[in-house]
């Protein structure tokens, strides 16, 4: 270019937007302008050539989170949450899942447990086009359910013989 003359702007073409290692780049439409701002590309002769394109695959933004402050309460309660998969989540409560298991050993639905207890949630998403697969796991608690009881008239047994009376109790709990 002469002194002065620099280019402005020019497009630029991808043969694709998915992970590549052999893709193309085309550029076109360059723009040269002069010192006093005026196009000048009409001036010059210009040759494009094709560059190669490479786009790497990259980490799954998958974020899956033990839920917390789960108490028993008789019914199944969903045991984890899941943001910002890329692709489909694959679930399993004691079962580490593989890029060899997941389609058979894991399931699309957030597992769900009723019972008070800690469970590990396995989870894996398999890559796709332009993500890495990702898998670990989360250990999630079911607490026990708070009650007490008091238990009253125990009857004193003297050994040998038979215990008699009646005994009470009353137990209470918030449910």
């Amino acid at each position: 270019l002469i002194t002065g003359h620099e280019v402005t702007g020019i497009t630029l073409t991808a043969s694709t937007t998915n992970a590549t290692q052999n893709g193309t780049i085309t550029p076109k439409d360059a723009v040269i302008k002069d010192g006093s701002n005026n196009t000048v590309t009409d001036n010059y002769n210009i040759t494009y050539n094709t560059g190669k394109l490479i786009i790497n695959k990259i980490d799954n933004t998958l974020t899956v989170t033990a839920k917390t402050n789960l108490t028993y309460n008789e019914s199944a309660q969903e045991l984890v949450t899941a943001s910002n998969p890329q692709g489909d989540v694959y679930y399993n409560v004691g079962t580490e899942l593989t890029s060899s298991n997941y389609s058979t050993s894991g399931s699309k639905t957030i597992p769900t447990k009723t019972n008070a207890g800690t469970y590990k949630v396995y989870y894996y998403t398999p890559g796709n086009t332009n993500y890495n697969s990702k898998s670990g796991n989360v250990s999630v608690t079911i607490s026990k359910k708070a009650s007490s009881c008091e238990i009253d008239n125990v009857p004193t047994l003297v050994y040998p013989g038979t215990p008699s009376g009646n005994i009470t109790y009353e137990c209470t709990g918030d449910g």
